[in-house]
């Protein structure tokens, strides 16, 4: 039971402290959004989840390692579960929009894991990364009406890849980029800019300075954190879930 919160020596790391912090904001801006009345307060800090989760998916990649071993072998329990769970939030999000599809955050997750198995970033100059970012976030709003995050969360996952690989300050350029872009559209309409602004500084500085490093915790903290970063997928999928249902059943009664 809860086998997960022993795989990489039973270490917990600076990745899963990133993701617990993703799974707070998160959970606020689902019920802020779900139950309550829209906070502009929750659902602003909520903007940091998605992409850390992207960063994440990102930064952990290993590039080729598919290919090494076999076509078959990308399509583990891990990725069939993902899959599943994407398919189901998107048949969802199509209820909600009556028949409007809107792509879940999950599928875009594992296009990134497939995508990142098939191509190394780090092979590529700096020109042509900057390049393929521009075109990334000026073709996000073709997508972002249709696919959760649009392109952005591509571009937080190439960041993180770059992070991981040593090119740190080119990675952090592309960065200050990509969050602009995100939370510069928000500028217009928000009331609460300096909230907007200092969320959007936050979430920049989170990647820059970020490190891969274990956390020496006691055992009986340590575990129940390994249980939330290790299962944040089912945290997402369950709760995410049963909010869209209580809201297609609201509307519905």
């Amino acid at each position: 039971m809860l086998s997960r919160i022993y795989k990489y020596r039973h270490q917990f790391t600076t990745l899963d402290a990133m993701k617990l912090v993703a799974i707070v904001a998160m959970v606020a801006d689902h019920a802020a959004y779900y139950l309550g009345d829209n906070e502009e307060e929750w659902r602003t800090l909520g903007r940091v989840a998605a992409p850390m989760f992207f960063f994440v998916a990102g930064f952990v990649s290993r590039p080729g390692r598919a290919q090494q071993a076999g076509g078959a072998a990308f399509w583990n329990e891990s990725n069939a579960i993902l899959l599943f769970y994407g398919l189901v939030l998107t048949a969802l999000n199509g209820l909600m929009r009556e028949g409007g599809l809107y792509i879940n955050i999950l599928l875009v997750i594992l296009l990134v894991k497939r995508w990142f198995t098939r191509w190394d970033p780090l092979a590529w100059s700096h020109l042509s990364l900057t390049l393929l970012t521009a075109v990334l976030l000026l073709g996000n709003e073709l997508f972002s009406h249709s696919v959760e995050y649009g392109l952005l969360g591509l571009s937080y996952a190439l960041s993180g890849r770059l992070l991981a690989g040593g090119r740190r300050r080119f990675a952090a350029s592309l960065l200050a980029a990509i969050v602009v872009v995100q939370f510069g559209r928000y500028l217009s309409f928000k009331e609460n800019q300096a909230l907007l602004l200092s969320t959007a500084l936050f979430l920049w500085a989170a990647f820059c300075i970020f490190r891969l490093r274990n956390v020496s915790l006691p055992v009986w903290f340590k575990n129940p954190l390994l249980a939330c970063s290790r299962y944040s997928l089912e945290i997402y999928f369950f709760h995410l879930a049963a909010l869209k249902l209580y809201y297609i059943c609201s509307v519905v009664t």
